[in-house]
């Protein structure tokens, strides 16, 4: 299926488990190492503390197709972003940034009030996408994914701001 040109038409809701092959292609599209199935299983079954979502766009036929994931850890007062992938076919559309806009406008109706996560130190697209939203390099995990032994940049959000959020823009 050919991907829509420009800036997608997206949504997102929670992932199920029927979502699982569809969401295991695009992780193992998008990383070395993809989480194993059973960690999105768990997430599914273990809603108290996460959100675990899945961004859909139109498909030719009229059906959807999940084109990213999100997953995103609320520990006390503080959201870790866990994972965030698009398909290399949907690339480029906007839905990794809607997908992170959601799921930090979701914490911080849930009163989560910063945000943080880990990204490989070649992944520049992504650290350009994370500084967009207002998170800045914090720490350095040296050797941190044990795959490549590639470091891990550290991204902290001190304050997630609806109106900052705002600014950014949707891509409906």
């Amino acid at each position: 299926m050919k991907p829509n040109k420009g800036k997608a038409q997206v949504s997102h809701r929670p992932m199920t488990l029927m979502d699982l092959g569809q969401v295991m292609a695009i992780e193992k599209a998008s990383f070395p190492t993809p989480w194993p199935v059973q960690a999105y299983r768990y997430e599914i079954h273990h809603k108290r503390g996460a959100i675990c979502w899945v961004a859909e766009v139109p498909g030719e036929e009229g059906e959807t197709i999940i084109a990213g994931t999100i997953v995103i850890w609320l520990v006390n007062a503080n959201a870790h972003i866990a994972t965030l992938s698009v398909h290399p076919r949907y690339r480029r559309q906007g839905i990794a940034q809607y997908l992170l806009m959601q799921g930090l406008l979701e914490c911080q109706k849930q009163g989560i009030k910063s945000a943080s996560l880990e990204v490989r130190e070649g992944n520049k697209i992504a650290q350009n996408l994370y500084s967009k939203f207002g998170f800045s390099l914090t720490d350095v995990r040296i050797g941190y994914y044990a795959d490549t032994h590639e470091d891990a940049f550290v991204m902290s959000l001190s304050q997630i701001d609806e109106e900052k959020l705002a600014g950014i823009g949707q891509i409906r």
